[in-house]
């Protein structure tokens, strides 16, 4: 788990919100990364961060996702999340209910594991730890976050 400062340049993500899109960029302290962004929004601001309300309930944050460029994306590289990135559980940006938001960024690590019939694979890094079965589940080494930011 590696926290990063919010709304900084230098240091950490930059989130910038418009009219039904969300722009997310990798620091550019930062190396090339390969995985996945999410953004998790959540209305209920006071109790944890938005990517900690995720679940399968009826009160879960809503998310978004996309895969990072190929190649890995570079240092004050963006992704944006707009009508067309599919989420959970509202398909779409498009239909989130307007309204003040908490917002955080997530990128989730892959790993390329070159096979050896010469196949290319990007899969998603274990959140098991190395040492098993600890019962430390949760994010894989490498893991990035925002701070958590307020939009409206």
């Amino acid at each position: 788990f590696v926290p990063m400062a919010a709304l900084t340049i230098g240091w950490g993500w930059v989130a910038a919100a418009t009219a039904g899109s969300l722009t997310v960029a990798l620091p550019r302290s930062s190396g090339t990364k390969l995985g996945r962004v999410r953004v998790y929004l959540s209305t209920s601001c006071d109790t944890a961060p938005p990517r900690a309300q995720c679940s399968d309930s009826q009160e879960t944050a809503q998310v978004f996702g996309v895969d990072v460029p190929d190649g890995g994306l570079r240092p004050g590289g963006t992704v944006a999340i707009d009508a067309s990135t599919l989420g959970y559980p509202r398909h779409s940006i498009a239909s989130l209910p307007a309204g003040t938001y908490c917002v955080q960024a997530e990128l989730f690590p892959y790993r390329r594991y070159l096979r050896g019939d010469g196949a290319d694979l990007l899969l998603p890094v274990s959140c098991v730890s190395d040492a098993g079965g600890d019962g430390a589940y949760g994010s894989p080494p490498g893991t990035l976050y925002s701070d958590v930011v307020s939009a409206v």
